[in-house]
This record gives structure tokens, C-alpha cells and sequence, in this order.
């Protein structure tokens, strides 16, 4: 079905900044150094403290009995991490190597087991060992783990540079964020309920999949994921919608804007050409020419540029107000290395479309 478009042109959109600051260099650098750090005994006699890697034993019990989770033993836990949960891990805080005690702690109400929620639980807790995290200096025997550098600053520019493609990556997929939900929005045609419920049945049947290959029930996930399954599937019922439009709209904004994002077959062999050149192995390489190079493959690299070419189009006639002060901005909506793809943008690797299994 068609809809109408409401106008997609000159919207008014977040322009986030795509610097890469000094303090998100040197964090990024840091987490680097995390991956390559090591465990040391901390001094004889120093307490537990807040960051320090501690092996304990704990058993757990309410009124008199052990319940799931309670207990362990030589447990490896990070001190303020919240792995378990914080009250208990605070309470590990001047604690000495080779010391126990007995306490009674409120067990959280985001605990996963919901029926323990809010209850009282006795822990007798047993400090084994007592370590600090090391991260390695910025020398030239651990640049070596890293690749070919020069010195620390070869490498910090080489950090930097990609952190700054990172940002962009991530600037883009803001803005056409951005764009589509001012799209869908000021939509005034109607979803087709068909649609929407042919898009629930298979979300739900890609989690059952997934979920059966873990052999995880149903119910266990949505304690995992602390939620009900009426939440779940009102969940389930908005990525459906959100889906669908997202489709309707890509698909007038492909008729309206025809000539402009229709491909060459210069961009097409070019397109083919950049994707078989992503392969190493000739196996790979001669499996994907084949496919390209098939009807199907075809009409996939016509689809992928004309959708890219309709996202520059929306981005370049769109008005971007640069973002100055991120200070008072929603936590959710800040950069981070990992978060260089947005929600769309990891959608946009294989947009759903009805043909879709």
C-alpha cells in the first residue's frame, strides 16, 4: 500500500558534535589498557576497597533456607561493580584477607528472581584473597600487542582517528534517527494491521528461535529481562509498527524521488566490487560474486545505494542545528565506542521489508 508523505524535506534536526575530545581518548585508550591488565596481591593487611578484585566464599540463606544465587564459592567479584548487588558489596568495604562475617542484608527489588524481592537474607561471607587491577604502561613492549606504532602518540593519533569516524558514523544515524521519526510522526495514513501482525508473528518466532538454541524458556528470559509479557509484547507490537512505517515510508520516498536515487550500473559494479573486496578467502569471494552477480543480488545492491541515496538526500535538505552543550542531554543519547551504530543504523544493515523470512 502507498501512504502519503508528510513533508521530509528541511526538517529541523540535532547536529551531534563528531570532536573527539581529550577525556574520550584518553577513556577509550584506558579501556584498551583494561583488556591487557593484570591481578596483583595488594599489600599484606590493606583492606577491601572500592575497585579491588576480591575471592570469597558467601552462603545465602532466608528464614534458615538457601536460595538460588545466594551461595558460592572462590567467587571472583569486582568491589562497586554491582555483579551481585550493592548493599552486599558494600559491605566488603575494610574487610581483610583471611576474615569473615555474618550479616543481614534487604535483598533489591531489580533482583531477577522478583519473588525474593525486598526480602531479609543472612550472608556469612569469607574474604579468600584480596587483588588490584594493573593496567600496563604505554610503552613500546605493550605496543607491540597492538600493531605496527611508532611510539605512544603514532598511536593515540591512530586512536583518535578512528573515535572521530566513529562520531560521524554516529552523527549520521542520529539525524536520520531523527528524520524518520519526525516522518512517521506526522504520518497520516493508516498501517496496514495485516502488515504489523505478519511483523509481530515473526519477531516472536526470531526470539523463540533464538531462545530454543539457547534452551532458555520463555519465561526464564523474561525474568532475565525484568519484564512481563504483557510489557514484552506491547515491546514486540511498537518495533513492529515502527518497522512497517519505516518501510511504507522508504518505499514512497523511492517513487517520489526516483530519478535522483535510481543507480547507475557504474554505481552497481562499483557497489559489487566494494563488497567482494571485503573477502579473504576464495571460497567466500567466489560465493558472494555468484550471488551478486544473480537477479537477486542484483536487485540487493540496487536496494542497498538507493536507500543510501535517499538517506543522504534526507540528511543533505535537512536543517542541522549543531548541538553546543551536551551537558543537560539524556544519557541514553551519548556517544560511547561502543555505541557508534544507533537502533537504525543496525536496522538499516537489512531493513525489513514484507519478502523478509
Amino acid at each position: 500500500p502507498e501512504i502519503q508523505l508528510p513533508t521530509y524535506k528541511g526538517i529541523k534536526v540535532t547536529g551531534f558534535s563528531a570532536d573527539v575530545s581529550d577525556e574520550e581518548l584518553e577513556r577509550q585508550i584506558d579501556n584498551i589498557r583494561n583488556n591487557f591488565a593484570s591481578l596483583e596481591p595488594v599489600e599484606d593487611d590493606r583492606p577491601v576497597s572500592k575497585g579491588d578484585y576480591v575471592t570469597l566464599d558467601f552462603n545465602g540463606e532466608i528464614e534458615g533456607k538457601e536460595f538460588e544465587g545466594g551461595s558460592a564459592e572462590d567467587y571472583l567479584l569486582e568491589v562497586g561493580s554491582n555483579t551481585l548487588f550493592m548493599e552486599f558489596e558494600d559491605s566488603l568495604a575494610g574487610m581483610k584477607k583471611g576474615t569473615g562475617k555474618n550479616l543481614t542484608l534487604t535483598l533489591p527489588q531489580d533482583i531477577r528472581n522478583k519473588e525474593l524481592a525486598g526480602k531479609q537474607a543472612n550472608f556469612k561471607i569469607f574474604i579468600k584473597e584480596i587483588k588490584r587491577k594493573v593496567l600496563p604502561a604505554l610503552d613500546g613492549e605493550f605496543l607491540k600487542n597492538l600493531g605496527d606504532f611508532k611510539d605512544a602518540d603514532d598511536f593515540k593519533n591512530s586512536i583518535r582517528e578512528k573515535l572521530a569516524e566513529q562520531k560521524k558514523n554516529f552523527r549520521r544515524a542520529k539525524i536520520i534517527e531523527e528524520i524518520l521519526n519526525h516522518i512517521m510522526d506526522n504520518m497520516k495514513s493508516e498501517v496496514p494491521g495485516i502488515m504489523i501482525t505478519r511483523r509481530i508473528k515473526q519477531i516472536n518466532e526470531e526470539i523463540d528461535g533464538n531462545l530454543k538454541k539457547q534452551k532458555i524458556t520463555k519465561e526464564n528470559y523474561l525474568k532475565m529481562v525484568n519484564t512481563t509479557e504483557s510489557q514484552f509484547d506491547e515491546e514486540i507490537r511498537g518495533r513492529a509498527v515502527k518497522e512497517v512505517k519505516e518501510y511504507l515510508i522508504f518505499k514512497a520516498l523511492e517513487k517520489a524521488e526516483k530519478k535522483s536515487t535510481e543507480p547507475s550500473e557504474d554505481e552497481i559494479n562499483k557497489e559489487k566490487d566494494n563488497i567482494i573486496s571485503s573477502y579473504n578467502k576464495e571460497a567466500d569471494i567466489s560465493r558472494i560474486k555468484e550471488f551478486l552477480e544473480s537477479s537477486d543480488g542484483k536487485e540487493t545492491l540496487v536496494q542497498s545505494i538507493r536507500r543510501r541515496k535517499i538517506i543522504d538526500l534526507l540528511i543533505n535538505s535537512s536543517k542541522v542545528i549543531e548541538e553546543k552543550d551536551a551537558g543537560g542531554r539524556d544519557k541514553k543519547e551519548i556517544w560511547t565506542p561502543d555505541k557508534d551504530k544507533t537502533e537504525f543504523e543496525k536496522k538499516e544493515e537489512k531493513l525489513w521489508t514484507p519478502d523478509s523470512k
